[in-house]
């Protein structure tokens, strides 16, 4: 993995924990001040690096758009997949970017759309920014989970949690019944009625 940051003390930062926990890095990139290269072009020019498998970045604020989504792009059609810490989502984020680098946060809604239609992942922590980045050089490159619960009220608890990512819904039914009980634990295998009030 590599990392471009628009912070040097949070690359920094990010770049200890990732080999605190082990993680391979090859590049570490700030863009400082971006007089002259910016984040966008540390994207586009890791997308095309052979030692980079996935590219990770911290975004406080863009002054080209296009070219953000163009370096996103490239990164997508590459098969590397681009992980943004971006922060600045509140009024009160948005003046502290400001008045670290001078840049505008933009709309965080704008970021969002961005990210979404052109395939970056937007972490919220750095620990989820180093956990997927961690699950995208292992291989997962599609969202997935899978969990029991032994009552209604657990299992419709984890479903209404905010998952930022699509998952469609899985079947079991292509699972024998045999085949379940030998991976289940036995209450599962019981039938249960299920009562909304």
């Amino acid at each position: 993995m590599s990392i471009v940051s628009q912070s040097g003390a949070f690359g920094t930062f990010t770049f200890v924990v990732a080999k605190e926990r082990g993680l391979p890095v090859n590049i570490w990139v700030s863009t400082g001040s971006e007089a002259d290269v910016d984040f966008a072009d540390c994207v586009e020019w890791l997308a095309g690096d052979d030692q980079t498998a996935v590219v990770m970045g911290y975004m406080e604020g863009c002054c080209d758009g296009p070219k953000l989504r163009a370096a996103l792009a490239t990164a997508r059609q590459a098969g590397k997949p681009v992980i943004v810490m971006k922060v600045g989502r509140t009024a009160l984020g948005a003046a502290a970017v400001q008045s670290h680098t001078a840049a505008l946060a933009g709309t965080d809604a704008v970021f969002d759309a961005v990210f979404r239609q052109d395939g970056a992942y937007r972490a919220s922590t750095v620990d989820e920014f180093l956990d997927v980045g961690y699950a995208c050089l292992a291989g997962y490159r599609r969202p997935g989970a899978a969990g029991w619960a032994s009552s209604p009220c657990p299992a419709a608890l984890a479903c209404s949690w905010r998952i930022p990512l699509p998952m469609p819904a899985c079947s079991f039914q292509k699972y024998s019944r045999r085949r379940r009980r030998r991976c289940w634990p036995s209450c599962l295998m019981r039938p249960c009625t299920i009562r909304w009030t």
